[in-house]
């Protein structure tokens, strides 16, 4: 049975890192077929008064990471260990924002299944990691809610939480049971309902 996306919102605040980090993660440990992972990650979703919020963090040490530098922007990333968050619109649109080791990003828009939208906005995003990779990572990106809704066209009423970790010998996660014969994460009409919980 498919999960709702919980997003901790505020209207009344604009919070910290710190803050977000004080609310509860949630534990992902299951494929994409729903099998059960012999590991695990976490993440927490927060939506403040000007921002949105997502959180990622593992307790095992990153794989093989690209070069570049770290908290920066970077395509190809699923090439690598990273956390992935889809969310979806009313209509077939839908956006994926990816952190990494180290606040390596990423983030595309879809006007359809694997069809990218050549006039996304990149979001001017505030991104923070932990330095150190070999006890588990951190990453968190900090996206402005109108860049968020600007690229879905509407407010986001579903989304998927998944990960790709290179590193491990079953790579694939997803808080939600995806169909078919093979993993595809881009299917949107499968994606989990947002169930928002006031702080206020």
């Amino acid at each position: 049975m498919n999960s709702k996306i919980k997003i901790y919102k505020t209207s009344a605040l604009e919070l910290s890192l710190q803050d977000c980090k004080a609310l509860p993660f949630l534990k992902i440990d299951t494929g994409w077929d729903y099998s059960q992972l012999p590991w695990s990650f976490e993440v927490c979703l927060v939506q403040d008064i000007k921002n949105l919020w997502l959180l990622g963090k593992t307790k095992f040490s990153a794989g093989k990471m690209p070069d570049s530098p770290p908290n920066s922007y970077i395509e190809g990333l699923a090439n690598f260990d990273l956390i992935e968050f889809f969310f979806a619109g009313k209509d077939a649109r839908y956006s994926e924002y990816h952190v990494a080791p180290l606040g390596r990003w990423w983030m595309q828009t879809f006007t359809t299944p694997r069809q990218k939208d050549p006039e996304m906005h990149i979001a001017n995003v505030i991104v923070e990691s932990d330095p150190s990779t070999s006890n588990g990572w951190a990453t968190s990106l900090k996206i402005p809610i109108n860049t968020w809704m600007k690229n879905l066209g509407s407010e986001p009423i579903s989304g998927n939480i998944t990960a790709t970790f290179r590193s491990q010998s079953t790579p694939l996660a997803s808080l939600i049971k995806l169909p078919g014969e093979k993993p595809n994460f881009h299917q949107p009409t499968y994606f989990a309902p947002l169930e928002f919980i006031k702080l206020d």
